[in-house]
């Protein structure tokens, strides 16, 4: 790898620049400190070029200053710049690894369009805007994360994404833009959360492999073709005002089509949660919780969006995902066991006194749910220490 590095001094670098001076074998550019802004185009074009270092003292990018640049492999943001402009990464076929600093809080159009080798992309949680296009033809993308302050998922942002399988759209998302998920031929889930209102023409278009959909009754619009082409999709939920134009969405006369209000009456009363009091809004949470794996929203997200859901059923419909539990179960660990008083003694991991688990397991019937068999015998003890003689609740 032949190394160059631009000179001190400079602060801006432009398109013109590059060309002048950059060496015909360089393959890794290094940029030293000092500089604020990199120029549209500057490096476009740079079909050699597999590394670039950048300086945190960078504030701003230009619109296309990486287009094109087909063997680029791997790159990092610098704190400082605040958007990633249209066209930065756009044709950049070799761009396997991209690092995104807290700084950025917007994506422009087209920005990562054909890095067919990217295959997955921690989006900076103070993202708000990802424009249209900004991951289209990503072939090899296999898992993204949208921020919560993203409300809008736009034209053909995730089109042709076509080894997505795990996309979270989080609880601020208003709308879902026409395409957006459109050729994504690997999704099998994917879950539309309460709040958002409208979906696009052809917005899961050729999405072959998704199995279910439950569009909730907040949506008040669904273009048409929007389902066209999903050949295994078994089950459709659609928000009771829309059954009655349901064959503009591109439903075949082979998917079954349910109301949202006979659907999650029917799997309330199948999980006993008839009692519960829980809003529409919370049900569908716990039924994405339980039947999709790869839904795994952590204990702070939790408390946010679903307060009024009981420590108990969040326990109980999340299984094995661990991250959706409180930190003090997530850190229950198992210490040494008293053996000379045939005891089991566990501590919480947080420092907390011991607890003799023989003795406490007898007091689970004071929070009127058989809780034992959704808790590990090490959670069971942090329980048994933290809300002994409590009911069960989402503040712990």
């Amino acid at each position: 790898m032949t190394v160059w590095q631009i000179p001190s001094g400079i602060k801006k670098i432009s398109r013109e620049f590059i060309k002048k001076n950059l060496p015909k074998e360089a393959t890794h550019i290094v940029i030293c400190e000092g500089v604020t802004e990199v120029e549209n185009l500057a490096f476009s074009e740079c079909k050699t070029l597999l590394r670039i270092d950048m300086p945190n003292s960078i504030r701003k990018f230009g619109y296309q200053i990486f287009f094109n640049c087909k063997s680029l492999e791997s790159i990092h943001i610098p704190e400082g710049v605040t958007r990633i402009e249209d066209f930065t990464f756009s044709g950049c076929e070799d761009l396997e690894s991209v690092s995104i600093s807290n700084s950025v809080t917007s994506l422009g159009d087209t920005a990562f369009e054909g890095c067919i080798k990217l295959e997955e992309i921690n989006i900076s949680r103070n993202v708000k805007t990802i424009a249209e296009g900004a991951f289209w033809n990503c072939k090899s993308l296999k898992k993204v994360t949208i921020p919560r302050g993203v409300t809008r998922i736009e034209f053909k942002t995730f089109k042709g994404c076509e080894s997505l399988e795990n996309v979270m759209i989080p609880n601020g998302v208003k709308s879902i833009g026409p395409g957006a998920f459109s050729f994504c031929t690997s999704i099998k889930q994917i879950n539309i959360p309460f709040g958002v209102e409208s979906i696009g023409v052809d917005a899961f278009r050729f999405c072959k492999r998704l199995e279910i959909l439950i569009c909730p009754p907040s949506i008040s619009s669904i273009g048409s073709g929007a389902f066209m082409d999903c050949r295994n999709l078994k089950k459709i939920i659609l928000p009771d005002t829309l059954l009655a134009h349901k064959e503009n969405y591109g439903i075949g006369e082979n998917q079954t089509v349910i109301s949202f209000s006979v659907f999650i009456r029917d799997w309330k009363r199948s999980n006993h949660l008839e009692s519960r009091g829980y809003s529409n809004k919370d049900l569908l949470f716990l039924y994405q919780l339980k039947n999709n794996m790869n839904f795994c929203p952590t204990w702070q997200d939790i408390l946010i969006s679903h307060s009024k859901i009981g420590i108990d059923d969040i326990i109980k419909f999340s299984g094995d995902k661990n991250v959706c539990k409180p930190r003090w179960l997530q850190t229950a660990k198992i210490a040494i066991g008293s053996e000379s008083q045939g005891e089991t003694i566990l501590e919480d991991g947080l420092g907390n006194n011991t607890v003799n688990i023989d003795n406490e397991l007898t007091n689970f019937s004071q929070f009127g749910k058989a809780l034992s068999s959704f808790f590990t015998l090490a959670e069971t003890a942090v329980l048994a220490t933290v809300a002994k003689d409590k009911n069960i609740s989402t503040t712990f």
